[in-house]
């Protein structure tokens, strides 16, 4: 495991190095601009995420997010229960819940009102 962080922290570090003074406009939207446990991040997905100029500042955090999405998948962490409730609860994030909506969500709300 140590020495996948080190090879992925060794591919961010040549990226970034390499990147650094050259203009990612010159890249295709199919060049990979990562890989991340074998998957690829190309420069076209981080075009979809970030202006051009942001792009090289936001690798390393992209780099993390897909990490983070790879080990959810692998540890078969299904969060879209509480995906769901964040959605239905965002319209109403200025309101207090009430007392008969038990989710965690009301129940943090509640908690921090009352702090």
């Amino acid at each position: 495991m140590r020495t996948l962080y080190c090879f992925m922290f060794l591919i961010c570090f040549v990226m970034t190095t390499g990147c650094s003074d050259s203009d990612i406009a010159k890249y295709d939207d199919e060049d990979v601009a990562a890989i991340v446990r074998g998957e690829e991040i190309t420069v076209g997905d981080l075009r979809f995420l970030f202006l051009d100029d942001q792009i090289l500042k936001s690798l390393d955090g992209t780099i993390k997010a897909k990490l983070a999405e790879q080990e959810v998948k692998r540890l078969n962490i299904d969060v879209s229960q509480e995906l769901q409730e964040i959605q239905e609860m965002k319209h109403d994030i200025g309101i207090y819940p009430p007392e008969d909506v038990d989710t965690e969500f009301a129940e943090g709300i509640r908690e921090f009102a009352e702090t």
